[in-house]
């Protein structure tokens, strides 16, 4: 909903379940791919409803995974007043017993605002001046998709945050499939393959593809696998014809292209650092310290190196490369994890609390 102007079409939810409205924050697919499982494991046991709200490439990613979403049409850094007023209209207008928060923080006020129980997902903290942790005030529970320690709490949350780590999509590949992997693929059996996984960040802004070739000329006999998104067009252009090279656009079978590799880049974006040290995948984090959350948790990252993209030339990065192939497979962090089904289970039991006796004022009053 953009400015009041724009209706938004949702389904009401039914009256014998419990019902969540579960707003996923839209910026890029991180909050999208975890988020849907998180969703499948409420709806698993049929005694909850999920109502999805997202936006931007989040909203894109839900329809393209199948999963039904209300989209507000704002754009991916939502303006707060506008998301406050949307996360309101919606709280009001369905009636949910539980409003969960994955790192949209205007939300939390908007649904206090109507009573509602409510619920925030995140993996960081920051200082507690900024806006984003006050709105954690109104915050019922926190489940935290991280490590604890990373992040100093602010005071007004100690005692409500359960440390549960990262959410995880399911892995249909491991190391031990890089033969059918790179198979599927059409990729040399034998090559030594360098993955590339930036995520949502972009090349005109976090430029790293003209030390990344320039590296890989220092390296003879390695092969660039690079998932290049919305720097498709780009991408193909710059490589050309050139050989030992493949440009996909997007694989929502991303453990696929990791297990291929042998050693992956990313642009320090942490959800894709932590799912390669879940594969046991070496991993080297090009960051241009624009998102210091990113950078916090990925220096915490077993087997993978960070490093300033801004002063990595292709030599050094080579030089890491090699090294990163040399070493031994990082030990996962969370070897056994399973927090998309507690994070149902902790949402559904705190839906369950707050869901109104049959004879209840349908308003909520």
């Amino acid at each position: 909903m953009s400015s009041g102007r724009r209706a938004i079409p949702f389904p009401h939810f039914c009256k014998d379940r419990g019902r969540i409205l579960f707003f996923s924050r839209g910026r890029g697919r991180g909050h999208a791919i975890p988020d849907r499982e998180i969703v499948r494991e409420l709806e698993r046991a049929g005694d909850v409803e999920v109502r999805l709200v997202s936006s931007g490439t989040g909203a894109a990613t839900f329809i393209e995974l199948g999963l039904p979403v209300i989209d507000t049409g704002l754009p991916e850094h939502s303006p707060a007043a506008e998301l406050t007023v949307a996360a309101g209209r919606l709280t009001g207008w369905l009636n949910p017993d539980l409003v969960v928060s994955h790192e949209d923080f205007a939300v939390m006020p908007a649904a206090k605002i109507f009573h509602k129980a409510t619920v925030f997902l995140t993996d960081w903290f920051t200082s507690p001046d900024m806006y984003s942790m006050n709105t954690l005030k109104f915050a019922d529970e926190i489940l935290f998709l991280g490590r604890k320690g990373v992040f100093v709490e602010p005071a007004w949350v100690c005692g409500k945050v359960r440390y549960l780590g990262p959410v995880f999509r399911p892995f249909s590949y491991g190391l031990a499939d890089r033969a059918r992997a790179r198979d599927e693929l059409g990729l040399p059996p034998e090559a030594v393959i360098v993955g590339v996984f930036p995520g949502s960040w972009r090349e005109e802004r976090t430029p790293i593809s003209g030390i990344v070739l320039d590296a890989m000329r220092l390296m003879p006999g390695t092969f660039l696998l690079w998932v290049a998104g919305d720097d498709y067009g780009l991408l193909r252009d710059k490589v050309g014809s050139r050989d030992g090279v493949m440009v996909l656009e997007r694989d929502y079978r991303i453990e696929r292209l990791m297990a291929a590799s042998n050693v992956a880049i990313t642009k320090a974006n942490r959800q894709t650092a932590l799912e390669l040290n879940h594969l046991g995948l070496p991993s080297i984090a090009l960051s241009f310290g624009l998102n210091p959350i990113d950078d916090a948790i990925v220096r915490g990252i077993e087997g993978c190196v960070l490093l300033d993209a801004g002063e990595t030339t292709p030599e050094r990065l080579a030089d890491v490369i090699a090294g990163r192939l040399r070493a031994p497979a990082p030990t996962p962090m969370f070897p056994e994890s399973d927090t998309a089904a507690a994070c149902a289970r902790y949402l559904r039991a705190a839906a369950e609390r707050t869901k109104p006796p049959p004879d209840a004022d349908p308003a909520g009053r």
